[in-house]
């Protein structure tokens, strides 16, 4: 059995949200290094433009380190395989020809919804869809990536 309740956020999330629940803070959590890993070359075109789009923006918030490799190349190459069946169900249509002549459902259809779910999955861990972004109140002048530790210290105590 999984744990109950709402999966936890990041530290760095509940930070720049704040703690509206007044819920003690995991004073212990591990810390890797914040930076921008590089992006690892078995991903596709498409997996590491998006990559190149979506990782200098985690980095300028502090959400991105140096452990978070696997996470941000599962969310890009996903995205890259949601976009390639997308294409594919514009070429060929929603429904494509079964084996016996009859019309049946795209298959591309099932790997473009699975694929997005696996997008939105990853989006919600880094915090960059729209719902996770309600509840983040940034500083009102932009913040260099360097100084966003310094930031969320002086904000959050």
């Amino acid at each position: 059995m999984g744990m109950r309740g709402p999966k936890k956020k990041p530290s760095k999330l509940e930070k720049l949200q704040g703690n509206p629940g007044k819920r003690k803070a995991n004073d212990r959590e591990p810390q890797p290094r914040t930076g921008q890993p590089r992006c690892p070359q078995w991903l596709d075109a498409a997996a590491r433009a998006e990559w190149k789009r979506v990782a200098p923006e985690l980095k300028t918030l502090g959400l991105l380190t140096v452990v978070d490799v696997a996470a941000l190349a599962g969310y890009c190459q996903a995205f890259s395989r949601w976009k390639s069946a997308e294409k594919l169900i514009k070429r060929e249509g929603l429904m494509v020809e079964g084996r016996f002549g009859q019309p049946v459902k795209n298959p591309a259809i099932d790997v473009a919804d699975k694929a997005l779910r696996q997008v939105r999955d990853f989006a919600r861990e880094f915090g960059f869809t729209p719902s996770a972004r309600t509840g983040i109140r940034l500083p009102e002048q932009p913040v260099a990536g360097d100084q966003v530790e310094d930031y969320l210290d002086r904000e959050n105590g």
